[in-house]
């Protein structure tokens, strides 16, 4: 499926294994430290067991030198949970008289002692010896490590199960389609119309259906200008050849020729808004490969989490500290990477919104806070490259019944056109959007720092095909399509203020 596939849904899928394996390694630790916890108790039950109950079983028979029943009666206790053996001293601390049974070899591991003292019938306490009883640590550590395994593997297999099918969601729903998408518009030809972008899914009235609607209209739409352009520009090459013969005798033919420039105007506008739409398009799909990326940097941070945290548990270096550190450090990755899928699927709605009303002219009641900051976010892959900055002062209460799209386009040429015109060798530029309320109009200010406009051709700016960079990105319409959208379309006023190494001020007013 490409690169992306290759550079992210491998990894994905890869990192989510790690994590799958991290998962793993924590449940297993606290399964581990619970069940060393439970034998532990299950060993000091049976010390006390000994020590309060069974103690008594051991004194009479070493009292009454009855060694065959003591020894019995050892291998009795024996039994209890993780005492491996037991060894009695009578007072003497002769060899002769040193009974033992169980596993000699740990001898060397840990053992608690018990005075034995026999208490006679007239209430009198005789010191008889001492009871060592060896438990084993080593033990108890296998049987937590073996007890631990039978309980961690199936609830592994259940964490790695839900990885992978939330890779599988994930790749289904977002990735393998974006890279349709992609591919579609890096191929398209628009001198030659080809065949509309279909997504190989189940049909749905989603985001990605309606960016992909969004794609195939403006795909159309320019197919059809270009190829109206091209027949214009057959007869305009037509027409010149016999104008000079014919302009004394044929005024209606030059009509007709005033008509069809006048036409070939009109579609080059719209053909400049739709070739605006689609830069938009190809930032936000590269605005929205940000957050994947920052979410498969969080995934790799939690493997090197985990391969430095396998290390000090394989170390025994592993302290309650490291266990805690590591636990919150998960807690906040999970928290970034659940933000930044968000964000993910935000930028996707953003985009069937904002592509929507680009390619309609409907009216409608929006928010116009909230509007401005959904087209500046189109174009924030522009800006990046940049050190320019936007800053909007807006009151977030302003609703108005207008036209969204003409709007947004309104806001696009014009900061389209300071970053062409205005900041041309500006290291760090500055646009401000202010939006006021007036009785019955919004008050919309733009201005920016630039180069602003020399006196002999301030005049010119909202002719149509004016521009200073013929051959070099200026096509001549923004500011003739701002100059029609904000007089005819939104039947505003515009004002233009501007001085030469002073910056430009626009002043437009429009009906609520």
């Amino acid at each position: 499926m490409g690169s992306i596939k290759n550079k992210l849904a491998s990894k994905l899928l890869f990192v989510l294994i790690l994590f799958s394996f991290g998962i793993m390694i924590i449940m297993g630790l606290v399964e581990y430290k619970m069940i060393i916890n439970r034998n532990m108790k299950l060993m000091e039950n049976s010390y006390n067991f000994i020590k309060d109950s069974a103690i008594k079983a051991v004194i009479v028979p070493l009292y009454n030198i009855d060694y065959p029943l003591l020894d019995v009666q050892l291998k009795v206790l024996l039994t209890l949970d993780y005492i491996e053996y037991i060894e009695v001293i009578d007072q003497n601390y002769e060899r002769s008289n040193r009974i033992a049974v169980g596993d000699s070899s740990y001898k060397t591991d840990h053992f608690r002692s018990i005075e034995l003292v026999y208490i006679d019938s007239e209430g009198e306490s005789l010191y008889l010896g001492d009871m060592i009883i060896y438990y084993s640590i080593s033990i108890i550590k296998r049987s937590a490590i073996h007890d631990t395994l039978i309980n961690i593997i199936p609830k592994f297999l259940f964490v790695l199960i839900i990885n992978i099918l939330f890779f599988t969601i994930i790749q289904n729903l977002i990735i393998k389609h974006l890279v349709s998408i992609t591919n579609y518009t890096k191929k398209l030809d628009l001198k030659n119309n080809v065949l509309d972008l279909s997504l190989d899914r189940v049909e749905s009235n989603d985001e990605l259906s309606a960016v992909v609607d969004s794609i195939n209209v403006m795909k159309n739409r320019i197919y059809d200008d270009f190829k109206a352009i091209r027949d214009i520009e057959r007869e305009l090459n037509i027409s010149n050849r016999s104008l000079t013969e014919k302009v004394e005798s044929q005024g209606v033919e030059l009509d007709n020729v005033v008509t069809s420039l006048k036409l070939t105007q009109n579609k080059l506008v719209e053909s400049e808004k739709l070739s605006a739409l689609k830069g938009l398009i190809a930032g936000i799909t590269h605005e929205i490969n940000n957050p994947l990326g920052i979410s498969i940097t969080g995934i790799t941070f939690l493997e090197d989490l985990n391969r430095i945290f396998l290390e000090k548990y394989s170390n025994n270096t592993m302290k309650k500290s490291d266990l805690n550190e590591y636990l919150l450090e998960v807690s906040e990755l999970t928290l970034s990477l659940h933000h930044n899928i968000k964000r993910a699927v935000d930028l996707v709605g953003n985009l069937k919104k904002v592509s929507s009303d680009q390619t309609s002219e409907e009216r409608r009641i929006f928010n116009v806070n909230d509007y401005i900051n959904d087209i500046l976010v189109t174009l924030r892959a522009k800006l990046k490259r940049t050190k320019h900055t936007i800053n909007v002062d807006c009151p977030v209460d302003i609703v108005i019944n207008s036209i969204p799209g003409a709007l947004g386009q309104v806001i696009i040429n014009l900061v389209l056109n300071s970053l062409l015109h205005g900041f041309e060798e500006v290291e760090a530029g500055v646009i401000t959007i202010i939006i006021s309320e007036e009785a019955d109009n919004i008050i919309f200010t733009y201005r920016d720092n630039g180069n602003g406009i020399k006196k002999e051709i301030k005049e010119h700016v909202f002719e149509p095909f004016f521009t200073t960079k013929k051959g070099l990105g200026g096509t001549g319409l923004g500011l003739q399509i701002v100059y029609n959208i904000i007089t005819k379309t939104l039947n505003g006023y515009l004002e233009l203020i501007s001085e030469e190494d002073k910056g430009v001020e626009f002043i437009m007013s429009i009906p609520k």
